[in-house]
């Protein structure tokens, strides 16, 4: 019998980048609620999302038609004043007397 043919590789050593690839997912560490603490219309967002804010950081810009005082109110005019004053001074009268 013949003897068997064989093949003779030599090896050499050189880098290779180990790489893999793997599907998945991840999920936030720390997550925050931001709930208002007025109500009123938002005008502006100014953060972008997922961007880091720090304290105190402004996040919404409210509409502050709401919360401002309307221009036709009448101021109370000397003679009012002088009335409620003795409205409230009659009334610490009557409640000391009881």
């Amino acid at each position: 019998m013949p003897p068997g043919e064989v093949t003779v590789v030599t090896l050499k050593t050189e880098k290779i980048a180990l790489q893999s690839e793997l599907p998945g997912r991840t999920t936030a560490s720390l997550a925050s609620d931001v709930r208002p603490q007025i109500s009123g219309i938002v005008k502006a967002r100014t953060f972008e999302e997922g961007a880091r804010v720090k304290a105190g950081q402004v996040l919404y810009q409210i509409d502050p038609a709401q919360y401002r005082r309307p221009t036709k109110v009448r101021r109370p005019t000397s003679r009012t004043r002088k009335r409620c004053s003795s409205r409230r001074r009659f009334a610490t009268i009557d409640s000391r007397a009881s």
